[in-house]
This record gives structure tokens, sequence and C-alpha cells, in this order.
């Protein structure tokens, strides 16, 4: 198998959004369960499933609106678009990370196809531009979860979920990236190495189910919930990859707390909670800073 059939391979890879499933409690305390139909984003022709130069696109025309003062945006450099990305937050250097990888993976693609080598699991792109060498080597596996972090970055972008919950999700999918990409060994024409993501809590990140008016008290500053768990019906599929995430108004204001955050006793502290805070027109950190 060449490398290009194995990269637009649909049968092995993915090119679904993470899933994220609705539980809702009734004024029963009766679990209703929606499982998420997932769906693609953005891709203009099924020839393009599975290929990243497609993906790319998505995640650079988030830049579009975002990135000011270019006078001609359309023929920007995706190296020039690079570098005016913020760094200030976590979720800054992650974008900027997964960006500079997926411009490598694209600009193969289109321009340089027979730089991909495969040879059994693993892809190495290797070619040469104005005397710079570029290489990069990844897994199946690491380009199937680029593809996920690409889709989140898209959704996050268009929803309001706090800047706290998106470093949470996007550091831990990185985390994943990292296991499946050879970055020590990775080529490019910008100077400095990636950017270092500080360690955070583990959230699952491949499939996620939303529970809705979970019951709740507070106690001695702590928000305290029921076992997001015990809401979860019997006849729902848990697996390892499932984690919940707690959609709640508390007060007028929306919060969405992924379980995983919470101690032993399913609570949180108040002042931590505000970090959870759902934002109006939050997109994501670039958005914040530029």
């Amino acid at each position: 198998m060449t490398a290009k059939e194995f990269l637009t391979k649909t049968d092995g890879l993915s090119v679904k959004k993470l899933s994220r499933d609705d539980l809702h409690i009734n004024e029963k305390g009766e679990s209703e369960f929606h499982a998420t139909i997932q769906d693609s984003i953005g891709l203009e022709d099924e020839k393009q499933i599975g290929k990243i130069g497609a993906l790319f696109k998505n995640l650079d025309s988030l830049l579009k609106d975002a990135i000011k003062n270019f006078e001609e945006k359309s023929k920007t450099s995706f190296r020039a678009k690079y570098e005016k990305l913020p760094k200030q937050s976590e979720v800054n250097k992650i974008f900027k990370n997964v960006y500079r990888i997926s411009k490598l993976i694209r600009n193969a693609e289109t321009h340089n196809e027979n730089s991909m080598k495969c040879n059994g699991n693993i892809v190495e792109i290797r070619y040469k531009h104005l005397n710079t060498d570029f290489f990069l080597k990844f897994d199946k596996d690491a380009y199937f979860l680029l593809e996920k972090i690409i889709y989140e970055f898209v959704f996050l972008y268009e929803n309001n979920y706090s800047e706290k919950y998106q470093e949470l999700l996007l550091g831990n999918f990185y985390e994943l990236i990292k296991e499946h990409f050879y970055l020590s060994e990775f080529k490019d024409d910008i100077e400095h190495s990636f950017f270092d993501i500080k360690p955070c809590p583990k959230v699952n990140v491949l499939r996620r189910c939303a529970c809705h008016d979970l019951e709740y008290s507070i106690s001695e500053k702590r928000l305290v919930f029921n076992d997001p768990s015990n809401a979860i019906p019997n006849s729902v599929n848990v697996d390892k990859f499932l984690g919940v995430d707690i959609w709640v108004n508390i007060q007028g204001k929306d919060y969405i707390f992924p379980s995983e955050i919470l101690d032993k006793n399913y609570s949180i502290s108040l002042d931590e909670s505000e970090k959870f805070v759902m934002e109006k027109y939050a997109g994501w950190a670039v958005r914040n800073y530029i």
C-alpha cells in the first residue's frame, strides 16, 4: 500500500467529531438518554475524506476573521499566519503546534505527494523546499487523533465552552497526539521548537456525554453533585472512553463541568467552579488575544 492510499483509506480512519451524547434527567428523576449521530464538517468532496489537507482548510479558515492587520489576507503565507498567532494561553500554544504539524502534512499532500513513504504502520514525510529540509514521522493513530483535534477546534470556535474546559479537552487531545508523532525528529522552516504544554487533569476525549439537570447542593463553599455515573441508564454501553460533562444552571449562569475534575465526593469549590462558566461568543483563545 502506498502512503497516499494509507492516508486516504477510510475504513481505518474516522472523520467524525468527538462523540457527544445527551443525558437529561426529567422531573421524576428519571434519565433520558439521547445518542448523538456524529457528522463531519466542511468536506467539499467525499474523495477528501481522511486527508489532513481538507481538514487544514477548516483550521486555516478560522483565522480569516481572527487575524487582524494583514493587508492582503488571501496572499498571506501559512508560515506568516503561524507567526502572527498568539501564544499567551495553553489553548493558543496547542493551536500553534497543531497548525504547524498540519501545515507540513498539507503542503506535502498538495505539492510533494511523492515525499510520503509508508512502512507498515509508520508514515514518513521528507522533502526539501528553498534549501530547507522538512520531515515528519507519525503512525496511523496519530493521523486519526490529528483529525479529531482539528474538528474540536472548529467545534469549540463555534460554541460557548469556557476557556478552562477548552484547555482541559484540547490539552488531553494533544497529549495523545504526542504519543504517536515523533516530534523530536520534526523539521520545518520555523526555527524554534514546539511549545511545551502544561500537564492538566486527565479527561476522556473520544466520547463524552452531556448530563443535564443533575441534582446538586451547596455546602461549605462547595458545589456537591449526585454521582453522575448513577444517572446513566443501564441500557447505555459505558466504555472506558466515556466522560461525563455536567451541564447546570446556577443563579442564572450556565456551567459545564467535566466530571473527571470533581473530587471523590463529586464536589468542586465555588471559586474553582467560576472557571467553568459558559462564555457567550467564547470561541477559543485565539479570538481572545488577537
